[in-house]
């Protein structure tokens, strides 16, 4: 139910009053009388549908306005509102809003039917209708739920009519398809137990040929089968060929590994001399005084290993020609004045090991 209506601009008119479910509007021409029907209708519908202005928001706006004009009509708790408005280019929008907030026209019809979509009559117009115009003017102004169920029922049967007659053109065209491929069809010559004896015969020839391709698929199948069987004892041979690469470089490596190690180990070895750790060890060498530092130890060490080698020469357990033993005790004579004078230079000229290396140059004529 309109309950409310507001203008701006329309027609000259600001209009802002509340509207009684039944009023009667009475006054002199130019009162505003039509103006509030025009204006409930053109905020509801977004035109007028008994003026004879245009449609378009340009035409209303030229017809009941300047450059803006604002209608708005209150149903069912809700102000449906239309505002047109002409920008600097000359061009006319028109803006909806529902509840003074802007919205989309789907959204203004949804609401505007949720409200009970009034409908607005032209008493006028409505006389210069044809009586079957007429009737469907009332009936668009007071509709019938029990005729809206009966236009269902009639769209449902027109449906279901046309569903009918399709089926039956379809039928009737393949009655005349089946016709007309009748017509076409030779039959074979000769009698129907000829033609059942030519059937069986074609019938054996089909199974003779199906055994036959399946005797081909078999043979087929057993050739693959033995493809197969060749190639994974092809790929068996090589796989056990290189393992057996691969066991003999492993074995060839290890050798040349042994061959290395043994050739260090005999690179390695030599005379182990003990160093004398304690004052009997060096009393046993006679040498009445025990050095007192690592270096000394270490000299002792080698001094005793050339007493060694040359007690070898001298007690003939190594025999070299006289000129070689000439060179040898040269040698040793210089081999023996590096050491005490490396061992003089460093300060050890008190230590055992220093009195034990001139002790053995004296042996091999040689002069501290």
């Amino acid at each position: 139910m309109i309950t409310h209506i507001r203008t701006t601009g329309f027609k000259g008119f600001g209009i802002d009053e509340d509207v009684p479910q039944k009023v009667i509007y009475n006054g002199q021409n130019m009162s505003g009388k039509s103006t509030r029907a025009a204006a409930i209708a053109l905020a509801l519908y977004g035109n007028i549908p008994f003026s004879t202005a245009g449609k378009r928001p340009g035409d209303i706006l030229d017809s009941f306005g300047g450059d803006s004009l604002v209608v708005a009509a209150t149903v069912g708790g809700t102000e449906f509102a239309r505002k047109f408005s002409r920008d600097t280019k000359g061009t006319v929008r028109q803006a909806v809003q529902l509840n003074g907030k802007k919205a989309s026209k789907e959204n203004f019809a949804i609401y505007l039917n949720k409200a009970g979509a009034p409908k607005i009559a032209d008493v006028a117009e409505f006389m210069r209708q044809s009586d079957a115009k007429k009737v469907d003017t009332l009936f668009e102004l007071f509709p019938c739920p029990e005729l809206d169920e009966i236009d269902i029922e009639i769209e449902d049967a027109k449906a279901d009519i046309s569903r009918i007659n399709a089926k039956i053109d379809g039928a009737e065209s393949t009655v005349k398809r089946l016709t007309a491929s009748k017509n076409v069809i030779e039959l074979p010559a000769g009698s129907i137990s000829e033609c059942q004896s030519g059937i069986k015969s074609l019938d054996d020839k089909i199974k003779e040929i199906d055994e036959q391709i399946k005797a081909a698929e078999i043979i087929e199948a057993q050739e693959r089968a033995k493809a197969e069987a060749e190639r994974i004892e092809r790929e068996k041979a090589e796989q056990a060929r290189a393992e057996a690469a691969k066991l003999a470089e492993a074995e060839k490596q290890a050798a040349i590994e042994a061959e290395r190690e043994r050739a260090r180990l005999e690179s390695e070895k030599q005379i182990d001399i003990e160093p004398m750790k304690t004052e009997e060890d060096w009393i046993k060498a006679g040498i009445n005084e025990m050095p007192s530092s690592p270096e000394m130890v270490e000299n002792d060490k080698l001094i005793s290993g050339m007493e060694k080698q040359m007690s070898g020469f001298n007690s003939g357990n190594l025999q070299s020609p006289e000129p070689f033993q000439s060179i040898l005790q040269s040698d040793v004579q210089e081999s023996i004045q590096r050491i005490i004078h490396a061992m003089t230079e460093t300060g050890c000229t008190t230590c055992a090991a220093l009195i034990v290396a001139k002790q053995e140059l004296k042996k091999y004529g040689g002069n501290q």
